[in-house]
């Protein structure tokens, strides 16, 4: 297993996350844990929305960009590390939240680069 298999593995074995998603630039979807309805789902709303936002957060200052995405509704929370390759969507039931979140961004955002390399790779 690569570095970047053995994190995701890692991260999915934590109790109360539901599933990965890893998305390419154009939104669709290149590994994931959760069935493939769902995967196609989750992988073109969020898609949209971390696009939107990383819009959003150029608007108001070009220089800067978006890093991390969290949303929380009553049963779920979502959270996303954009990258230039691919992104992660890590879905978790809401009710799990007492868990060390830091550690799971870090995780996150550690995991982007091997993802772009892996897409890269798969692509050409």
């Amino acid at each position: 297993l690569t570095k970047c298999e053995k994190t995701l593995k890692r991260i999915q074995g934590q109790k109360g996350v539901l599933g990965i998603i890893v998305v390419n630039s154009e939104g669709i979807p290149i590994k994931s844990t959760m069935d493939n309805g769902s995967t196609l789902q989750y992988a073109s709303l969020m898609h949209q929305l971390v696009m939107k936002a990383r819009s959003s957060v150029r608007d108001i200052d070009c220089q800067n960009d978006l890093t991390f995405l969290r949303i929380r509704s009553k049963k779920n929370e979502i959270m996303v590390a954009p990258g230039n390759g691919g992104s992660c969507v890590l879905m978790i039931r809401f009710i799990q939240l007492r868990q060390p979140w830091r550690r799971h961004r870090r995780d996150l955002l550690n995991v982007i680069p091997d993802v772009a390399k892996q897409v890269r790779a798969c692509v050409c």
